[in-house]
C-alpha cells in the first residue's frame, strides 16, 4: 500500500517527533503513533484557534509555522 505526500509528510513528522523525545524503534506501536499523531492535530487546532480570530492572523501564522519548523 503506497501513501499519499501528505500522510507520508504527517507520518514524518510524527517520527520526528517521537525521536525527538526519545523514543525508539522497538518501542512504537501502532496506539503510541496514533497517539502522537492526535497531539499533533491538538497543537494545530490551538494554533488555528489562537490566529485566525485576530487582525494580522495570516502573517502570524505563518511566523508561527515557520518559526516550529
Amino acid at each position: 500500500m503506497e501513501l499519499s505526500k501528505e500522510l507520508m509528510a504527517k507520518a514524518k513528522w510524527v517520527a520526528d517527533l517521537m525521536a525527538a523525545d526519545g523514543v525508539k524503534a522497538e518501542q512504537v506501536t501502532p496506539e503510541l503513533a496514533i497517539a502522537y499523531a492526535e497531539a499533533i492535530e491538538l497543537k494545530i487546532t490551538a494554533i488555528q484557534s489562537t490566529y485566525l480570530a485576530r487582525n494580522g492572523a495570516k502573517e502570524a501564522m505563518q511566523s508561527t509555522v515557520l518559526a516550529m519548523l
